[in-house]
Order: C-alpha cells, then sequence, then structure tokens
C-alpha cells in the first residue's frame, strides 16, 4: 500500500489506498477528499501538484525550502 500523504504533529493522518481505491463513501483521510477514489495515478499526480502549489506559496511568502526539497517536488 502506497502512502502518498503522511502527516504527523499538529494535523495526524495520511492517505493511502484506502482512500485513492475507495469505492465510494466519505473521505476522512489528510487530502481532504483530493484523491478519494481516483486511483493510484491519479492520486500520485494530485499530490505532486499539491505539494509544489504549497512549496511555491511557501517561497512566495518568503520562507525557506531546502534546495533537495524543491527539486523533488518541482521537477518530478
Amino acid at each position: 500500500m502506497t502512502t502518498l500523504i503522511h502527516c504527523a504533529g499538529a494535523i495526524e493522518g495520511r492517505c493511502d489506498a484506502k482512500c485513492y481505491d475507495a469505492a465510494g463513501g466519505h473521505c476522512s483521510c489528510v487530502c481532504g477528499g483530493l484523491n478519494h477514489g481516483k486511483g493510484l495515478a491519479v492520486a500520485m499526480e494530485q499530490t505532486r501538484e499539491l505539494a509544489a502549489d504549497k512549496v511555491r506559496a511557501i517561497e512566495a511568502r518568503g520562507g525557506f525550502i531546502a534546495d533537495e526539497v524543491r527539486q523533488r517536488v518541482l521537477t518530478e
């Protein structure tokens, strides 16, 4: 089972096959329904886009993102 998002700390949870392979129902994982029932390939792309948007937003506010993180998120 591939975990696409894992959060620890103030927000706890994960997005995995229970979400992206779901056949129905309601999503209560950390993706907020973004990946629910979409399948692994679509969920991976959506999660990648979400991460890239977050990196850009942090940088736009003057925040620091390590080069290896930035390159991995923005170029894959």
